[in-house]
This record gives C-alpha cells, sequence and structure tokens, in this order.
C-alpha cells in the first residue's frame, strides 16, 4: 500500500513516497486531450498531476472559464450518481504512458450548481452572470464538501490504481486557487453570521470594523482548507500527503481575497505542502526574477514542502479561447531561446531554495520542441542527483513581512502602498545580486539572528513589524524598513555589502544560492563582475561552458553553477 509523507532530507522539506525521497518535478495540464504524458515520460518523469473536477462550473467567476472536464457530482442532487469515468480515463491514460507513475490529483472540490441554486444562503450576495457562488463562511457548504470529497477519495481507496495516487491537491474557489468567487470575501447572510460570533468571541461585542472582517475572512479561508485536507487524512489513514494553494502574501495586494491567515495552515498537521505560481508581475519578462508569492522560508522552517506551478510560458503558448480576459500579454511567451532561459530559471529557483514544482503545460503543447523537452530532460537529471545534497540556505540576508498587516490596508488608497512596498519590491530585491531568504514576520525572533542583514517590509505599522525593527536596534542586527516605493537595488546591494553580506554580483542580477548551487540570471546588457567562495571561474551545470568573470553578457542569460 503506498505512503507519502515529507520529512526534512539534505536539509530541506521533501517528498518521500514509500519511504523513499523521490525527485519532486512533475507535469500537468489542463487540456488533457493535448498531453504530453507520452513525451514526458519518454524523458525521465514519473510524477504526474490530474485536474479534477467535482462541477462543470466555471473555475474562474470574473473571466467565465469553464471546467475542461465534466463535473463528479453534477447529477447527484437529481437522483443521479456520481460520474468517475473521466477521472478513472485519464489515470488510464497517465499509466499507459507511465506505467511506473505516481499521481496527485489536483482536486477542484467547488460545489455543484445544483446545490448553490437550493442554498442561497450560503451562497455569496454577490456574483457573475447573475449567479451566486458557495460561500467559504457556509459551515454547510463546508460539511456537504467534506461528504464529497470523502466519495472521491474511497471511490480511489476502492480502485485498482489505488497505489499510484501518493497525494492530494485541494483546490477551490475562483481560479481554483483559494479566492472567493465574489472577490470580495465571501459577503451575505452566512459572512454576517458567522463574524459576529467571530466577534463575540474574540471582542466580547458583536460587531467589528472591516480590518476585523478581512482577518476573520482569512482564517476561516484557512480553516476550510484545513478541514478538508483532514478529511482527506480520516480517508486513507494519514498514508498520503495533502496541499493546497494558499498564503499569497507576497504577490495579493487585495484584503478581501483570504489569503493572510497562513500561519495557521503552517501549523496543522493536516497539511504538509502549500502551491502557488511565480510571480506574474511584468508578464514575467527576462531580466526580472520571478518571484515567489509567498514567504518559504516559512514553509521550510514549519518542515511543510512548497510546490510551485511553473506555468512557464514558450514561443508555443498561445490563449485558450476568445475570452477577453485571456488575450493579455501574459497569455503569451517569449521566443525560444528567451523561453529556454526562463524555464532553466524557474527551475533553479527550486533546486536552490529546496522546494519541488510541477511544469504546467496549461492549454496543451507547450512544450511540445525538442529544445524544451531536451532542457526537461537535463533538469530532471540535474534535480534527482541533487536529492540527498546540501540543500539548505546559504542566504545572509532575510526578509521579514508581517501577514496580519494586509487586512489592515484599505482599498480606496491609490496607490496603495502594498503594491509598491511587496509586489513591486521584488523585482528590485531580485536586482541586488545578493541571494536572501523570506519569512513571516512570526518567525523573526528564531531565525534573525543567524543573518547578517535584515530587511524589514512594512507598509503599515503593526505591533509585531514594529517589535521587529526594535530587536534589530537591540541585537545589532543592521536592518532596512521598506515603507513604499523609491529604493533601488543599487541602495540595497550596499547595504548588504556595508552589513557584512557577500554581494555576488556588482550588477543588476537574480541570484540564488544553497549550500551546492549558485544561480546567475543577468539583469541588463553589462559587464559581470561576478564572485562567491572566493572563485571568479565556474563550470555552467547546463552547457558545460566554463566562464570567467568579468565577462560581458546579454540581459536574460541563465547560468547555474556548483559550488
Amino acid at each position: 500500500m503506498v505512503t507519502s509523507y515529507v520529512k526534512s532530507h539534505g536539509g530541506v522539506p521533501t517528498l518521500f513516497v514509500n519511504d523513499r525521497p523521490i525527485n519532486p518535478m512533475a507535469y500537468i495540464t489542463y487540456f488533457t486531450d493535448k498531453n504530453m504524458y507520452k513525451e514526458f515520460s519518454q524523458i525521465g518523469y514519473c510524477l504526474y498531476s490530474v485536474p479534477t473536477y467535482f462541477t462543470e462550473q466555471t473555475i474562474n467567476e470574473s473571466s467565465r472559464l469553464p471546467a475542461f472536464q465534466k463535473g463528479i457530482f453534477d447529477r447527484i442532487y437529481d437522483g443521479g450518481e456520481p460520474d468517475y469515468s473521466v477521472f478513472d480515463g485519464l489515470i488510464a491514460q497517465i499509466l499507459e504512458a507511465c506505467p511506473t507513475a505516481y499521481i496527485f490529483p489536483r482536486v477542484n472540490v467547488s460545489i455543484p450548481y445544483a446545490w448553490e441554486e437550493r442554498n442561497p444562503d450560503d451562497c455569496c450576495e454577490f456574483g457573475y452572470d447573475e449567479h451566486h457562488r458557495a460561500s467559504f463562511w457556509s459551515d454547510k457548504w463546508l460539511c456537504e464538501t467534506q461528504r464529497l470529497l470523502s466519495l472521491f477519495v474511497e471511490h480511489i481507496e476502492g480502485s485498482d490504481y489505488r497505489d499510484h495516487i501518493i497525494g492530494y491537491q485541494i483546490s477551490a474557489g475562483n481560479t481554483e486557487e483559494w479566492f472567493p468567487f465574489d472577490m470580495k470575501g465571501c459577503r451575505g447572510k452566512r459572512a454576517d453570521e458567522k463574524f459576529r460570533e467571530y466577534c463575540l468571541e474574540h471582542f466580547g461585542r458583536e460587531n467589528g470594523t472591516e480590518a476585523e472582517f478581512l482577518r476573520a475572512f482569512s482564517e476561516r479561508t484557512a480553516h476550510s482548507i484545513i478541514e478538508l485536507s483532514k478529511t482527506v487524512k480520516e480517508c486513507t489513514d494519514s498514508r498520503l500527503a495533502v496541499g493546497a494553494f494558499y498564503g499569497y502574501s507576497f504577490e495579493v495586494c487585495e484584503p478581501d481575497r483570504g489569503h493572510f491567515a497562513l500561519r495557521e495552515v503552517l501549523e496543522s498537521e493536516y497539511v504538509d505542502f502549500i502551491c502557488s505560481p511565480n510571480s506574474y508581475y511584468m508578464v514575467r519578462k527576462p531580466g526580472i526574477d520571478h518571484a515567489y508569492m509567498l514567504p518559504i522560508d516559512s514553509l521550510k522552517k514549519a518542515g511543510k514542502l512548497y510546490l510551485a506551478e511553473n506555468d512557464t510560458r514558450t514561443h508555443l503558448s498561445a490563449p485558450p479561447n476568445d475570452l477577453p480576459r485571456y488575450q493579455s500579454p501574459v497569455w503569451k511567451g517569449p521566443e525560444r531561446e528567451i523561453s529556454a532561459e526562463i524555464i532553466k530559471m524557474h527551475f533553479a529557483k527550486g533546486l536552490c531554495h529546496g522546494t519541488g514544482m510541477w511544469w504546467f503545460d496549461m492549454w496543451g503543447g507547450w512544450y511540445r520542441d525538442k529544445v524544451y523537452l531536451k532542457l526537461m530532460q537535463e533538469v530532471r537529471k540535474i534535480y534527482e542527483s541533487a536529492v540527498g545534497h546540501d540543500l539548505s540556505s546559504k542566504c545572509e540576508v532575510a526578509l521579514f513581512f508581517d501577514e496580519k498587516g494586509v487586512p489592515l490596508m484599505s482599498r480606496d488608497k491609490h496607490p496603495d502602498p502594498i503594491f509598491y512596498a511587496i509586489f513591486r519590491l521584488r523585482v528590485i530585491l531580485g536586482h541586488m545580486g545578493v541571494p536572501y531568504d523570506m519569512y513571516l514576520a512570526d518567525d523573526f525572533d528564531a531565525v534573525a539572528e543567524k543573518y547578517k542583514a535584515v530587511i524589514i517590509v512594512q507598509p503599515v505599522k503593526t505591533e509585531l513589524s514594529e517589535h521587529c525593527i526594535k530587536a534589530c536596534g537591540e541585537k545589532g542586527i543592521p536592518v532596512k524598513v521598506i515603507c513604499s516605493d523609491g529604493i533601488s537595488a543599487e541602495t540595497l546591494r550596499e547595504f548588504c555589502r556595508d552589513s557584512g553580506a557577500h554581494v555576488y554580483c556588482n550588477k543588476k542580477a537574480v541570484v540564488y544560492s544553497n549550500n551546492s548551487f549558485v544561480f546567475l540570471h543577468t539583469g541588463e546588457d553589462a559587464e559581470f563582475d561576478f564572485t562567491f567562495d572566493g572563485k571568479c571561474t565556474f563550470t555552467d551545470v547546463y552547457t558545460g561552458e566554463s566562464i570567467t568573470f568579468p565577462k560581458e553578457l546579454p540581459l536574460g542569460r541563465s547560468f547555474l553553477f556548483e559550488r
């Protein structure tokens, strides 16, 4: 009987299957009729994810993007039976292409239309296309979703492919990423009732402020993720790893999106991994860091595996339909040569930070090119050879941010300080030429003293961020406090240098580092002076080319070096 879990290995949380650490790189596509299961199997991939839907309703209410398969439970409220045929067929497809495959389904647990129609008080008061979707505040919704999830997991537990299913990713809400369907905090009757209960429990009064409501909504969203993860654990006797998208506090500037109770999820025994895409800022152009959306070093400290959704665009990427939302530049990839350099960066980001990832061939065929497939094969081999090596952080600089400050921000403020102090800042940080770790501020006391320099992001004052600033002064830790826009990469680079942290590069450059590897992505056309461990000549792991610095390089080149 298959087992999977996450535990520390090589200094980082690692996915184990049947008590063996595995390469945490997977393949998935939404357009399963255009899948590349066979191609990825042929280049040695054995880990796959597969989209699964409880309902045929849209997965993005604001864009009206429909689900890509029929829903398993759409007909059960009218006397029908659950229909697992599509899911079973997809598993069969993967196993035909890769008989030794390990699979973790991406389970969209959004409730069917018929349930929402019959339970209007348990839905958001606002909807798109005049249909209101389920509210995360609703106990009735959560209970019914747990029931359906149990049925789904029990179906798999009784199947002949059970031992190929090594975990579950629980998805819900808008874009499957645990955003509320109304994108406003799931406002409605249940929200009013549950927030009144929250205020009585926490404050001894019936009413609360908008900031308190937003904080409560984040906690409610986290609670739903934890409870559904617990359901899977109970159905599998805690044999399998479970996770979800959540905690986008470095990417989502809107306080009513519900992603600001990550600490609660990190403390749960039922959640093993947490996911997010890389940042979409500046349409992921070359020459910048495609930063993480969440504080991955807090995940690692809590023993949780981070899985990055590498929905890496290529020259083969194109909009999936004619819906207006999907005509923007973010859905189109750069030319082949640049795409390959970005694939190298996305891979190295996971390798150097000790995280997992999946290549999200979103609309199908994005990587159907011999250059990309050869590169995907090479990075697989690199990661497999690195499993068990010391992948713990080599960073001497740490960034801290209090997620509880986000609900204190007003949506009426334009420009929003969080946008400048967090969202935009990550590109500037990425150009320092200095690698850094990212934490929630409540980890400060436990880890700050091991760093040579600290950056505290404080777009709004909180008791915790003020404590961190004061503690830096008391402990003699050099600190840079960033409250809004205006700081430059050059200023931060000098701050790091003056603090005694090693500056790897003297120009705009993205640098990742752990105890086994160092990565460089050039952020401008320039002569780069790049050094570490007292050396300036290195061999690029990707190409085998020997490189001596200083060296003239164009913008957007990626290099991976072993220490």
